[in-house]
């Protein structure tokens, strides 16, 4: 299992380093907006990649670690700020999915 390890981890940082660089050089001309669908749709792919590598993970260990960071107190103050302002939102459909644009 620890070669499984060392695959799945360095298949992260490789998807992030992908990430990294094909986000700013991603377009389509599908649509009417080139450049936001096109940059989303990436995001998405490698967020669910990087989703079931965690879980792949997760399920070969049988334990789930989170590092614990400095970063964390104020990780979760955002987190509670934007449950806040999504709740007390005049319109909460467009706060939690946004405005779509149109096609």
């Amino acid at each position: 299992m620890p070669n499984l390890k060392k695959v799945l981890d360095s298949s992260s940082i490789v998807i992030i380093y992908l990430l990294a660089a094909l986000l700013p050089l991603s377009f389509t001309t599908l649509t009417t907006e080139f450049f936001e669908t096109a940059k989303f749709f990436l995001l998405v792919i490698a967020v669910l990649l990087l989703l079931i590598i965690w879980a792949i993970r997760f399920m070969t260990d049988g334990k789930l670690e989170l590092p614990k960071t400095p970063l964390d107190i104020f990780l979760v103050l955002f987190l509670g700020v934007a449950i806040l302002s999504t709740i007390m939102s005049a319109t909460r459909y467009t706060a939690i999915f946004g405005v779509m644009p149109k096609m």
